[in-house]
């Protein structure tokens, strides 16, 4: 077995030398080679060279960016890939339960299983964990600033996969690609909306347990989609309680579907994610599934690779909802609580009308004020 490691170079290097140190110790006996990423998109060059070369594995050590860049690479290769998570999220190895440690997470790749998954591509762009629009691309633009910016870098650390939860906070205050107009067309479904958040996953988790797509599965050969309408700030904050204890569907504003391909229009070019990097602004965003496209090698095959009954709805197959959702017909289902308090702590159920109402802590609120339009640094 011939492998090749892949390593972000975005760790520190004190840290990229533990990992390859870690990684010749546990996998030196098969014929390990080493490289670390020098430039943005080099993760794909390097996964494509290795696939040329025959790589039996390719192992990525970094999140799920980098693992997106190498998946692009080895699309249509036979190569079999390898995660250890060293990334802030890491949704695809926690999804699959591959382990933290460079110990654990090479004896994986030594004796795990290989599982067959599904690609999703957006305009040929491919990706593995979750693609969308409005405010989850605001939240990613934030998280690359806190990174960029000098104190946010030691906040970065210290939070590590809650740095999400502090980009969202910063995205809410920005506003900077949400609200956005689309238009979403598939067979069967043809709706206008003016959303919060619009996201394309094959998993059911995206970030610190935001569940956004309970029933996704990465090997059924369908993506899951959860479109939230936009209700301002209040809105906002009502879906992030909702999405981390799992009660999205029954929200009037949520609808989800699955699909095989989808097509996503907007009157003006707007940003799209896919795993967890930035996408160039378009007006159409054309997106389909492959199945089985690549190889994950993981601890064990459960019930994740299985597919389930789908109890997913969308309300209505041919909508405006630009207009108020009084004016519109009735959800075909009924949330179970007309109010949002069930889910947020009393200290926030007087939800502000805007985001200089958000009573936030004096430094908490500096910080984001100053980092919400702050351009990043360069080194």
């Amino acid at each position: 077995m011939r492998i090749v490691a892949i390593i972000n170079a975005t760790s520190s290097p004190e840290k990229q030398r533990a990992i390859i140190a870690g990684l010749r110790r546990e996998l030196g006996e098969h014929g390990l080679t080493t490289h670390i990423t020098a430039y943005p998109g080099h993760a794909t060059e390097l996964a494509r060279q290795a696939a040329a070369d025959h790589a039996d594995t390719i192992v990525v050590a970094g999140g799920d960016g980098t693992i997106g860049q190498v998946v692009n690479g080895v699309i249509g290769s036979h190569a079999k890939l390898g995660l250890i998570p060293i990334g802030t999220a890491n949704d695809l190895a926690g999804h699959f339960r591959i382990p933290a440690s460079i110990h654990d997470a090479c004896a994986v790749v030594r004796e795990g299983q290989a599982q067959a998954i599904d690609v999703i591509r957006i305009n040929g762009r491919r990706f593995v964990t979750t693609a969308g629009f409005g405010i989850g691309s605001s939240t990613i633009a934030a998280v690359q600033r806190i990174r960029n910016h000098r104190i946010g870098r030691g906040l970065a650390r210290i939070a590590g996969s809650r740095t999400y939860a502090l980009g969202y906070l910063v995205a809410m205050a920005d506003h900077g690609d949400w609200p956005c107009d689309v238009r979403v067309r598939r067979s069967g479904l043809d709706m206008k909306a003016t959303v919060l958040s619009l996201s394309i996953s094959n998993l059911p988790r995206l970030g610190v347990g935001f569940q956004m797509t309970p029933d996704a599965n990465a090997s059924d050969g369908e993506f899951e989609v959860c479109l939230i309408e936009n209700n301002g700030l209040r809105g906002a904050v009502e879906a992030a309680f909702r999405a981390r204890r799992n009660s999205l569907s029954t929200w009037a504003r949520v609808h989800h579907w699955r699909a095989r391909t989808l097509v996503v229009e907007a009157e003006r070019p707007i940003v799209a994610f896919a795993d967890g990097e930035l996408l160039e602004p378009q007006t159409r965003f054309e997106i389909s599934i492959v199945r089985g496209a690549i190889t994950l090698i993981t601890p064990e095959c459960d019930d994740r690779s299985q597919s389930r009954p789908s109890r997913l709805r969308v309300r209505g197959q041919d909508q405006d909802l630009t207009q108020p959702l009084t004016s519109r017909a009735q959800p075909t289902q009924k949330c179970e609580s007309s109010s949002a308090d069930e889910y947020m702590p009393a200290s926030a159920r007087q939800m502000p009308t805007s985001a200089d109402e958000c009573q936030l802590p004096r430094h908490l609120h500096q910080y984001l004020s100053a980092t919400a339009h702050s351009k990043p640094e360069t080194s």
